[in-house]
């Protein structure tokens, strides 16, 4: 959230994108990435954005993967059928797969973790952890 609302205050001068890390230590965290990739292709970024927040808020509250796919189906007006062979398809298993290795080789071992790339000096930061939005722009202002 704090970085969303960095990238809303920017007026267009910084862009986020989201890579996905699941973490062998979360039990749902395969199933969930590909979750997001399959909303994001059928409905969007809009509804990407808004399913990301929706996981990295808390909001998977359910006792299983499957019940918490149930609530969001609805939510999210989802073809339940599509979005389930979706994601059991593991079509995007392999973009999820090379961004962990990408996460590996620049160092990141945990979430959140953000990469933080001026585009124009190619200066880049790497952060681990949380920042309060002041803190993080001012890690963008001495880029």
């Amino acid at each position: 959230p704090t970085a969303k609302k960095l990238v809303d205050m920017s007026a267009g001068k910084v862009n986020l994108v989201l890579r996905f890390y699941p973490l062998d230590s979360h039990p749902h965290a395969d199933a969930l990435a590909n979750a997001g990739e399959c909303i994001g292709h059928e409905k969007g970024n809009a509804t990407f954005w808004r399913f990301s927040d929706v996981v990295f808020s808390g909001g998977m509250n359910e006792s299983s993967i499957d019940l918490f796919f149930d609530r969001i189906v609805p939510l999210f007006r989802l073809d339940n059928a599509s979005f389930r062979k979706c994601i059991s398809s593991g079509k995007y298993e392999p973009s999820i797969k090379d961004s962990l290795n990408e996460g590996n080789l620049i160092g990141i071992t945990g979430t959140p973790s953000i990469v933080l790339y001026d585009r124009v000096t190619k200066k880049a930061k790497f952060i681990a952890g949380t920042r309060s939005l002041d803190k993080l722009q001012k890690e963008i202002d001495s880029l």
